[in-house]
């Protein structure tokens, strides 16, 4: 990763999540080793939730639909439907779909 041709990269936002000020401590845990209490989350901001929600139903609807998303995702499409409904699903699901989302 640290060699060859370096290309432009780009980033998407979705959602905001808000973080402390102290930035959770981030350099004493890089020399001390990761500390799970330090791990301060405020959760996404306000209207975040709404927002994200509002986009990832259009990228699916222009991805192809639920199920096309479920079989290239590796996730079931009842989870696929629970997220349109705007229920929660587990960070680790959303990140698999938002990758495939992304990918296209």
């Amino acid at each position: 990763m640290d060699r060859g041709v370096t290309r432009r990269r780009y980033v998407y936002v979705t959602a905001i999540r808000n973080i402390g000020k102290e930035a959770n401590e981030w350099e004493p845990q890089f020399y001390l080793g990761f500390d799970e209490d330090e791990q301060i989350d405020y959760g996404i901001a306000p209207n975040g939730s709404k927002r994200l929600l509002g986009t990832l139903k259009a990228e699916v609807r222009a991805f192809g639909g639920q199920r096309r998303l479920a079989a290239e995702s590796g996730v079931s499409r009842r989870t696929v439907s629970r997220l349109m409904r705007g229920r929660k699903i587990r960070r680790a699901v959303m990140a698999r779909i938002l990758r495939v989302l992304n990918a296209r």
